[in-house]
């Protein structure tokens, strides 16, 4: 967790330095460290247009889960470009890495975007890349649809790999006097599908300083040979303002069995603007859930199984 941490703080530090312009002819008493550098594309936008979608984060999860065996710390960022900032869609960039706590890395790099109708609620759409370290490199390519109305969400996402999606591991000689047996490990990457429907306290109060969320869902992989995974999946998340996230999540499937994992998280949102108008369905708290991070399973899900060899 140190370098995650670590980039976290700088994160902090260098938004101090970060000013906003609230008149052309004010004496420029900081420096804007972002105009320096290509980023200047997610600054802030200006305070009539709601909060900046903004974010940078770190986490660890801990416990097994689908097809992973360990733990694992993340750090991540969630950013808004606004030069596609309008009253009507926002276009997202979410990155995210991830080190397992055995060493191994995985990444995740997607777009979105999310549309208001005219009826309030919002749709959204959003692709991703996923790349994960195992027995070999995994890849698979993820697309997710989004429907959030005033006081529940609505997310489906899919996932299909790409390339050679089954790795070979090396063989294992077992000696029984003159038996052999030889176990070479395999994996594949499953392609799949989830879904999931929330809702949250800040749903009907939200100008709450702290929110609960709860989320339920099913979800399938497909396995080439043997049985096909299918569960559920619930979460629980509580969140103090926009800093501290603690999290619960359980799953189940006849493959995987249960598991039970806890995740905790470290926000920094740059450029977030209080809500003035605490009513479920105003304009505020719409742009407001316009800006929240995507949900989806940001882990390659993999199956491993022994292929045996033997002279009886």
């Amino acid at each position: 967790m140190i370098k995650p941490l670590f980039l976290l703080s700088s994160a902090v530090f260098f938004s101090f330095l970060t000013t906003e312009k609230t008149h052309a002819a004010e004496p420029i008493t900081s420096i804007n460290f972002f105009s320096f550098l290509p980023l200047n594309l997610f600054q802030n936008p200006p305070q009539d247009k709601g909060s900046s979608p903004n974010r940078v984060y770190v986490a660890h999860l801990e416990n097994k889960g689908l097809g992973f065996s360990t733990g694992y710390s993340s750090v991540g960022a969630l950013l808004g470009p606004t030069h596609f900032l309008n009253d009507f869609s926002q276009f997202l960039v979410d990155a995210r890495a991830h080190v397992f706590n055995d060493g191994k890395a995985a990444t995740n790099v997607g777009i979105g975007e999310r549309f208001k109708s005219s009826g309030g609620q919002i749709f959204g759409i959003n692709a991703f890349y996923d790349y994960r370290q195992d027995l070999s490199n995994c890849n698979q390519v993820g697309i997710g649809f989004e429907m959030f109305s005033c006081y529940t969400n609505v997310v489906i996402n899919g996932y299909v790999p790409v390339g050679n999606n089954s790795h070979r591991g090396k063989a294992h000689r077992n000696v029984f006097d003159e038996f052999i047996a030889v176990c070479r490990r395999k994996q594949r990457a499953l392609p799949g599908i989830d879904a999931e429907i929330s809702t949250s306290v800040k749903n009907w109060l939200p100008c709450n300083n702290w929110n609960m969320t709860g989320a339920i869902g099913p979800y399938y992989y497909h396995k080439k040979c043997g049985e096909e995974v299918i569960g559920g999946r619930f979460r629980a998340t509580f969140q103090y303002l926009d800093y501290l996230t603690l999290e619960t999540r359980v799953t189940y499937d006849h493959v995987y069995g249960g598991i039970v994992q806890g995740v905790i998280t470290l926000s920094y949102p740059i450029g977030k603007a209080k809500l003035r108008n605490c009513t479920p369905c105003s304009a505020e708290r719409v742009r407001e859930v316009m800006l929240q991070p995507i949900q989806r399973n940001e882990i390659i899900v993999t199956r491993k199984h022994c292929s045996w060899k033997a002279n009886f």
